[in-house]
């Protein structure tokens, strides 16, 4: 990718530069702890990148050129009555929200084209993106996100889900979809969030993310220098490289597309 090779910055998250100790890598022991496997109910280990046995068996059978009808497709859950929610976080280059918003007015699901930006409002009283919606299909633009949402923006994230799931307005998360619900705002989402969390220099791999400042903490604080401790577990050095985006097994170097 250009933004790779060039200005040398992480293409799933445009605001770092490469190499990007963002989002940590740790999630696999945790997920691997006997508390967490018996809880889940797991009898297997979790294995997220181990090989391209995966990768292999998709490319071989052409699954990865497999794009045509995708829209159709998701225009006919609309039509059957599937609440769906396009996202994408706005530092995502690989999987950018320009090319998401795109999708989703090529959907076009009933009554979006009439439908307008309005902010997402969540439970901590800030606003971290805007989404167009109308009835059972949403189009969300996360502010300040890489591509896994989750970590940059989790509380948005989190409230997305539970919104979705409840059939409830992706905005407010009071209203219920399904009585011709539709969003009142701008055309376009606007807003621009400027270069205040863009980096300039590679951070540490020991660096912390902090989602209050949408940023990582200032190196040489003290904070950054914090024990990732969770119950039961700590993570070793070795835990605390990098996540290493390997989606179905794909090799490094070949972007897997999501």
């Amino acid at each position: 990718a250009v933004l790779d090779n060039i200005p040398g910055r992480d293409e799933y998250d445009i605001r770092e530069l490469a190499p990007d100790p963002f989002p940590y890598s740790y999630w696999r022991p945790y997920l691997n702890s006997e508390k967490v496997q018996k809880a889940l109910g797991a009898f297997v280990n979790y294995t997220s990148d181990g090989g391209n046995t995966v990768y292999n068996a998709f490319v071989n059978t052409g699954d990865d050129d497999r794009e045509s009808g995708t829209i159709e497709a998701c225009r006919a859950l609309v039509s059957q009555g599937v609440y769906v929610v396009q996202f994408a976080g706005d530092a995502d280059y690989n999987c950018n929200w320009l090319g998401g918003q795109a999708v989703a007015e090529e959907i076009d699901a009933p009554g979006f084209c009439n439908a307008g930006y309005v902010d997402m409002k969540t439970s901590d009283h800030v606003t971290h993106g805007q989404v167009k919606q109308s009835a059972n299909f949403a189009f969300a633009r996360i502010y300040e996100s890489g591509h896994e949402v989750p970590f940059y923006q989790p509380l948005a994230a989190l409230e997305l889900f539970e919104r979705g799931i409840g059939r409830k307005d992706i905005a407010t998360g009071k209203h219920d979809v399904r009585r011709g619900y539709i969003t009142k705002g701008t055309p376009e989402s606007t807003f621009r969030e400027g270069n205040g969390t863009v980096q300039f220099a590679v951070l540490p791999d020991d660096a912390i993310y902090n989602t209050t400042l949408n940023a990582p903490n200032p190196t040489g604080n003290t904070t950054a220098k914090a024990k990732r401790v969770v119950r039961g577990w700590k993570p070793t050095r070795s835990m605390q490289g990098p996540l290493k985006r390997r989606s179905l097994g794909v090799k490094s170097g070949v972007k897997p597309r999501v």
